[in-house]
């Protein structure tokens, strides 16, 4: 599983960016919009590695509680949870 990834952001889209670690570009869905971020700027991503059938899509998270409250079901604030279109 891919939690975090820091990189330079090489590409912006309006709701992605791609991000460039270690000479290997990774697209990144990201949680606010991708042209807010800068260019060949320096960023740290907490990322979801979503595994599904016809695709693997990484999500970033703000920050790092963020990203832990998206393991809690919002019913029961524990346990692992997606929404009900998610795919576990």
């Amino acid at each position: 599983m891919i939690r975090r990834l820091t990189g330079t952001i090489v590409q912006t889209e309006i709701t992605s960016v791609v991000l460039d670690a270690a000479g290997v570009g990774y697209l990144i869905h990201t949680s606010k919009p991708g042209i807010d971020l800068k260019l060949e700027s320096q960023r740290t991503f907490w990322a979801h590695l979503a595994v599904r059938e016809t695709a693997l899509d990484l999500y970033d998270f703000v920050t790092l509680a963020e990203y832990d409250y998206k393991d809690s079901d919002p019913d029961t604030g524990c346990g692992w949870w997606m929404p009900p279109t998610g795919v576990r």
